[in-house]
């Protein structure tokens, strides 16, 4: 932690990987070589990092979170949501995660997730993160019947799903 601290990262990756060789069941040492392999923005290498972090604890939810950004770096946004929904599963209070989920979900045109998203930050009590950009976006989605959505159904299949965040908002 010496060389992450003083930010040499490439000298934090190598001592963690010699740490990791003799005892490699420390979570918290994975999780922070992950993040130095993201700082350097090795995210391949990041991502299987965080993998190992999560084979080791799997209720990390910030290792989901990061697991997610690293495969959202590589435009591997499928894979990125799944990460995101397990990260949102095990830190359901926090909204960052919340509002990650929105932001991938708005990049795979997942209408369903962005309102679950928006709902949550709502409950949250984080309305000022909802921007009217994205409000705006996902009516026009329903109202227009956009198709090519995340899960090859038309935007009016979620008219109903939109008329209840409004009216609980």
């Amino acid at each position: 932690r010496y060389h992450f601290n003083k930010g040499n990262l490439a000298q934090a990756v190598d001592a963690f990987a010699l740490a990791l060789d003799i005892n490699p069941l420390h979570s918290d040492v994975w999780f922070t070589m992950g993040c130095a392999q993201m700082r350097l923005e090795r995210y391949e290498d990041a991502a299987s990092t965080f993998s190992r972090c999560i084979g080791v604890n799997d209720e990390n939810g910030e290792a989901w979170a990061n697991l997610a950004a690293t495969h959202s770096a590589q435009g591997k946004l499928q894979e990125a949501r799944n990460c995101m929904v397990e990260a949102t599963r095990r830190c359901r209070e926090m909204w960052k995660m919340w509002e990650s989920f929105l932001g991938i979900c708005m990049q795979l045109r997942d209408v369903q997730g962005c309102l679950q998203a928006m709902r949550r930050l709502v409950e949250l009590e984080q309305v000022g993160r909802l921007q009217e950009r994205v409000l705006g976006m996902i009516t026009q989605a329903v109202i227009g019947d956009s198709g090519g959505l995340y899960d090859h159904r038309t935007g009016r299949a979620f008219a109903g799903q939109l008329e209840e965040f409004f009216k609980y908002v």
